[in-house]
C-alpha cells in the first residue's frame, strides 16, 4: 500500500507476509515520478471497515502493530520500518481530509478489513486482526 507524505516523499506498507505492518521510504520528497517506483494492481473505490468492537485507547499504552487510529481529520495506520526487528512504532496516515473528531477525541481499532463493492456485490480484498500480529 503505497502512501505519500506531503515533504516526506512516498512510504509503502506491507499488509501480508513476513514483513506485515513494516514500512519503507522509497521516494523523495515532493518527486511525483517516485509514485511510479513499485509495480502492482491499483484497485480503486476500496472502503476500509472497522470493527468497533475492538476499539481501544490508542494514548493507554502499546499500541498493536497493524492498529488503525482515527484521530482529528485522519486515518493511520501504526507501523514499524521494515529495517527494524524490534523497536519504536509510528503512526502513518492512510486517509486524510476526513470529518473532524472532537478535539482531542481519539480510538484505534484492532480488527479491520478492505472491501470492495457494496452489499451482495461487496468482497473481502484483506482481514486484518492485529492481536494476532507481534508488536
Amino acid at each position: 500500500m503505497p502512501l505519500r507524505l506531503e515533504g516526506r516523499g512516498t512510504f509503502a506498507v506491507f499488509l501480508t507476509g513476513e514483513d506485515r505492518f513494516r514500512f519503507f521510504h522509497y521516494g523523495k520528497p515532493d518527486d511525483e515520478e517516485d509514485a511510479y517506483f513499485l509495480k502492482g494492481i491499483v484497485i480503486s473505490q476500496i472502503a476500509i471497515e472497522l470493527d468497533e468492537t475492538s476499539a481501544y485507547d490508542p494514548d493507554s499504552g502499546n499500541r498493536a502493530l497493524g492498529s488503525l487510529i482515527r484521530t482529528q481529520d485522519r486515518l493511520e495506520i501504526v507501523v514499524r520500518s521494515a529495517r527494524e526487528r524490534v523497536g519504536q512504532t509510528m503512526c502513518l496516515p492512510i486517509i486524510t481530509e476526513l470529518p473532524g473528531c472532537e478535539t482531542g477525541a481519539r480510538a484505534a481499532f484492532t480488527r479491520w478489513r478492505i472491501v470492495l463493492g457494496e452489499g451482495q456485490e461487496k468482497r473481502e480484498l484483506l482481514l486484518v486482526d492485529c492481536v494476532e500480529v507481534p508488536a
